[in-house]
């Protein structure tokens, strides 16, 4: 049982450490593609950009080092990561929109502030329903 257990712990703190690291990872992909598309357009379309960009990162990080997921069915996975990430998309639009015209602040700390919660809201959502 003791063997178990530590396995366990082991696997789950593999997974948390390298899904932090990616998770670092996939924020900068977000922050700087945000800021550029910032430059050119309105923050909530640059938003949408920069999602396109970070979750097709995530996704194949998240699928081949996060979770090892080796099976078949690719793109059932994608379609399940894509969707479950429309929901945070979602979340993190209203946010900026709360916290930059409604609030007054910044758009890259809105930005950076949202990331917290997003990645919490990710890795749930890819642990319980995308790679199980």
């Amino acid at each position: 049982m003791d063997k178990f257990k530590n396995l366990l712990r082991t696997k789950l703190s593999r997974e948390l450490i390298s899904y932090l690291i990616f998770g670092v990872l996939t924020t900068v992909v977000s922050m700087v593609t945000f800021w550029f598309a910032c430059k050119a357009m309105h923050y909530l379309i640059a938003e949408i950009i920069s999602w396109i960009f970070a979750v097709t990162f995530a996704f194949f990080t998240n699928r081949m080092f996060v979770f090892q997921s080796r099976g078949k069915g690719i793109l059932r996975q994608m379609a399940v990561f894509y969707t479950a990430r429309l929901f945070s998309l979602g979340v993190e639009e209203l946010g900026l929109f709360v916290l930059i015209d409604c609030v007054g602040f910044d758009e890259m700390i809105s930005k950076l502030v949202l990331q917290f919660v997003v990645v919490v809201l990710n890795y749930v959502l890819s642990k319980l329903v995308v790679f199980r």
